[in-house]
């Protein structure tokens, strides 16, 4: 990759990892329970997870641009098509994913909770299509594909330790934001819910008004 081009991966990159979302908290959570070495280990679960996540999705992307090569500039245009959907709609939903309190978080025991987390991260199916979207921004078909493979997964890795390190010293400010959002009442959200209650009131009035 051009220098140019590893900076624009990487600052897409970060703020993908910086995105409101589950491990996101997670990390914050465990942050403020646990401590910072505790939310330090969740940076390094998340990091490797996605790291491994992206290598999955790179498979596709790969044989793409070595077997398809006429349809890479397509699936460029359809992946940043995807990226933009994908934080609009991240941006929108914050508060979905792992709700737990503080005292009530999934594992407790330091590798247990590496473990969990990590395979939180590298399985998660949105971040493998973000990755399958991202990829094809910064890949050169014509170059050498396995070159480019390590050398976006070493400036995602970086990125990713950054953007953990972020949401670990902005732990209290991200979990703050979560409950003014409402996080400690998640099934008004849920737009069957709303309905439900709209229906409610709606028959509560008729009644009044009889």
């Amino acid at each position: 990759m051009s220098s140019d081009t590893m900076l624009v991966f990487a600052a897409a990159s970060l703020f993908l990892v910086i995105l409101p979302g589950p491990l996101a908290d997670l990390t914050a959570r465990y942050t403020l329970s646990r401590g910072r070495l505790t939310g330090l280990l969740t940076v390094a679960a998340i990091a490797l997870g996605l790291v491994a996540a992206m290598t999955v999705a790179s498979m596709p992307v790969v044989a793409i641009a070595r077997y398809l090569p006429h349809l890479f500039e397509l699936v460029s245009w359809i992946g940043l098509t995807y990226l933009m959907l994908h934080v609009l709609w991240t941006l929108q939903h914050p508060a979905r994913g792992y709700l737990a309190h503080n005292d009530n978080l999934p594992e407790r025991q330091p590798v247990r909770i590496f473990l969990h987390i990590f395979r939180l991260a590298a399985v998660k199916p949105r971040s493998i299509l973000a990755f399958i979207a991202l990829l094809p921004q910064a890949f050169d078909p014509h170059g050498s594909l396995s070159l480019q493979l390590v050398e976006m997964d070493g400036v995602f890795l970086s990125t990713a330790l950054v953007g953990g390190l972020m949401n670990v010293v902005l732990a209290g400010r991200r979990l703050k934001r979560l409950e003014k959002l409402g996080l400690k009442n998640p099934a008004s959200r849920k737009p069957r819910t709303r309905f439900i209650s709209r229906r409610a009131v709606t028959a509560g009035y008729r009644r009044i008004a009889a």
